[in-house]
């Protein structure tokens, strides 16, 4: 499994609002340097189980990678927003 590449350093979380237009750069450019963006942040939908399972699989995958790296760069004030989202 490879390693996801991130653009931050550990003072780059988002802390606030303040924050943010930093913070969505960043996050944005590690999330299409990872090859995430696409399919989550263009409006992509989520693919129907019957018409192609592997095409959601793929999806899902890629998801779960995007809400991970985008969770991990938020700090706990802002965490408990997003904690129970399950999409990117």
């Amino acid at each position: 499994m490879s390693k996801l590449i991130n653009f931050f350093s550990d003072s780059e979380k988002l802390e606030s609002t303040k924050s943010y237009k930093t913070w969505q750069h960043l996050i944005e450019s590690t999330l299409i340097y990872n090859e995430l963006c696409h399919d989550i942040s263009d409006g992509d939908i989520k693919p129907n189980i019957p018409i192609d399972a592997a095409a959601l699989a793929k999806w899902e995958v890629k998801n779960a990678k995007a809400l991970a790296l985008i969770k991990s760069y938020v700090n706990d004030e802002m965490y408990v927003h997003i904690a129970n989202a399950t999409n990117a």
